[in-house]
């Protein structure tokens, strides 16, 4: 029966990265008597502009310009952000959660989860409008990487060891590894209103030793590759790397694979260790009890967490003796967590912050709605979009119009879309005496109660 309910709504922008830590909330929030909603962000926004009424609590990932916040708190009670493109990031951190925030919009913000008491302290003196908004509670996606939770990924992981045996796993995050990509996002700096001339031109002399690096740890790999004996390195690319370099670099390989299939977690699961230049999956290795080495170049964040918990690489020979060790003293049964990682990231003993974030949301005050009705208008629109992927494709197929396939597309945000049946799949590992709804409202955009 269709009860009036608090709503949540919950929108992804990288489902490889947010989909299952957003369903590990989702499950809590129905545990505690919400509605939840969930789906790519261009699918739950489509929602809210949709609703009649004013209600629920919308979960973003960042700011909003004043405008589209002003017009989305007209729809919604609520707007509360937890930021995951800050993460451990500590010397600029004030600076870039400053920038993450449209100006004259914090009164429109009613809480800003943050990672860990690093952040929080930050956060509490360069918001001071915020102050009482302000919440340390560690991120539902550092909960999946606790080894309590190993249960959720243990197929695909397993699955990946059947396939490749033991191996180290390159995270790749260096976004600038192609001159056509570096031209394209350059290009849209230089048109972007919010781009000062300043931050165009340090964003390009970043551009420049980024790819610089790339080129160089390309040919690292190249000479490891060569070696006989070497252990299998899979790389993995970033989302917004260039895959279409990535792919390309592999023709020249024979024991290094490049896969971008699913999320990290069951990739990281089943390796014996984890390289990284800086990026969150130093900090997931850190936590399953796996050996972590830092790739340095002269670009290298010496000063964050990621480097202070790893071993630093720098040569041929120390990756080389890296990934045997890695392998040969493979043992994730002793877990000790190192004190720079314990300043960053906020985990609870016998909480998850999932429960946290549940728990002080359930305080705001919320009014309750029925659940969502589809119209013949979305159904019509979700029709257009169909249409208009399949002659898009026939395009593509016959080179009547180029693809830029390497850049940031939203076929590499949202592979596969959002279904019912993943949704259904994924909370049943979650608690399979969960007895929840499941069902498509549009394209893209599923509804939980």
């Amino acid at each position: 029966m269709n009860k009036k309910k608090k709503n949540l709504f919950l929108p992804i922008e990288f489902k490889y990265r947010e989909f299952s830590s957003k369903l590990l909330l989702a499950s809590f929030a129905l545990k505690a008597g919400f509605r939840v909603y969930v789906g790519s962000s261009n699918s739950i926004f489509r929602l809210i502009k949709s609703k009649s009424k004013k209600e629920g609590i919308f979960f973003f990932k960042g700011g909003l310009e004043l405008e589209l916040l002003v017009n989305l708190k007209k729809k919604c009670d609520h707007f509360v952000i937890l930021d995951e493109e800050l993460g451990t990031l500590k010397n600029d951190y004030a600076k870039i959660a400053r920038d993450r925030i449209w100006p004259d919009t914090e009164k429109y913000i009613d809480r800003y989860y943050v990672i860990g008491k690093y952040g929080y302290e930050a956060s509490y003196n360069i918001f001071p409008k915020m102050k009482n908004k302000i919440k340390c509670t560690g991120w539902p996606r550092v909960d999946l990487w606790r080894k309590e939770n190993d249960h959720l990924f243990k197929k695909e992981t397993e699955l990946i060891n059947k396939k490749y045996g033991d191996f180290v796993l390159f995270s790749s995050d260096f976004g600038y590894n192609s001159n056509k990509i570096i031209n394209q996002r350059l290009n849209d700096y230089k048109n972007s209103s919010w781009v000062t001339r300043k931050q165009y031109y340090i964003e390009k002399e970043l551009a420049e030793k980024t790819f610089k690096d790339f080129n160089y740890f390309k040919k690292l790999l190249k000479d490891y590759d060569g070696i006989k004996g070497s252990p299998l390195i899979i790389i993995r690319p970033h989302p917004t790397d260039d895959l279409d370099a990535w792919i390309n670099f592999s023709k020249e390989l024979s024991n290094i694979k490049i896969v971008y299939e699913g999320e990290i977690t069951p990739w990281i699961n089943a390796s014996s260790g984890v390289v990284h230049r800086g990026c969150s999956a130093a900090i997931q290795a850190h936590m399953r009890g796996l050996p972590v080495g830092h790739f340095v170049s002269e670009n290298a964040k010496i000063y964050e967490t990621p480097y202070k918990i790893s071993k630093h690489i720098y040569s041929l020979k120390e990756l080389i003796e890296f990934c045997k060790t890695s392998i040969r003293d493979n043992n994730v049964n002793i877990i000790k967590y190192h004190d720079e990682f314990k300043k960053m990231i906020y985990v609870k003993k016998d909480e998850l912050a999932s429960e946290l974030i549940v728990r002080d949301l359930l305080k705001l005050e919320t009014k309750r709605e029925f659940s969502f009705q589809t119209s013949f208008k979305n159904t019509f629109v979700d029709m257009y979009i169909y249409i208009r992927a399949i002659i898009k494709k026939f395009l593509i197929f016959f080179s009547i119009i180029e693809e830029n396939l390497g850049t940031l597309s939203y076929s590499k945000k949202i592979p596969g879309g959002i279904t019912e049946n993943e949704v259904k799949n994924f909370l049943y590992l979650l608690d399979s005496n969960q007895n929840s709804t499941v069902k498509k409202i549009f394209k893209d955009c599923i509804e939980i109660d």
